[in-house]
C-alpha cells in the first residue's frame, strides 16, 4: 500500500508545522482496510507520536481514533475555539460557508448543538 500526501507551499511555509516522513506501519495497514488511506495514516501517525491532538472530521475515522485513545478535534471544534479566543466574532457564518462553499455535510442537530455552545 502506498500513501501520498500533497503538501502545499502555504503549509510548508508555516514555522509551526513540522513535516516528517511516515512509513505506514501495521496499524496503518489495518485501519486502511476500513478508512480512507489518508485518515488511516493520520490516525496511525498520531498514535505512534502520542500526539496531543488530531484534526479529524469524518465520523467513522473519529470513532476509530477515539477507540485508540487518540485525542481529536474537528473543524467545528476549531471554530468554537477560534470564537472563544476572539479570532472570529461568530461561528454561524463559517458553518454556512463550509456547507455552501466546501460541500461539508453537517447534521442539523450537530450544527444546532455547536451554535448553542457558541451562544448563537
Amino acid at each position: 500500500m502506498v500513501f501520498h500526501c500533497m503538501v502545499t507551499a502555504e503549509v510548508r511555509a508555516q514555522v509551526w508545522i513540522r513535516l516528517a516522513p511516515f512509513q505506514p506501519d501495521a496499524l496503518c495497514h489495518v485501519l486502511a482496510q476500513h478508512l480512507d488511506p489518508g485518515e488511516a495514516e493520520a490516525i496511525a501517525l498520531a498514535n505512534s507520536l502520542s500526539a496531543d491532538l488530531l484534526l479529524l472530521d469524518e465520523r467513522r475515522a473519529r470513532k476509530t481514533a477515539l477507540r485508540l485513545q487518540v485525542p481529536i478535534l474537528g473543524v467545528l471544534g476549531c471554530l468554537l475555539e477560534a470564537k472563544r479566543l476572539g479570532h472570529i466574532p461568530q461561528v454561524q457564518p463559517w458553518i454556512h460557508a463550509l456547507r455552501q462553499n466546501a460541500g461539508f455535510r453537517l447534521a442539523d442537530d450537530l450544527v444546532a448543538s455547536v451554535l448553542q455552545r457558541a451562544g448563537e
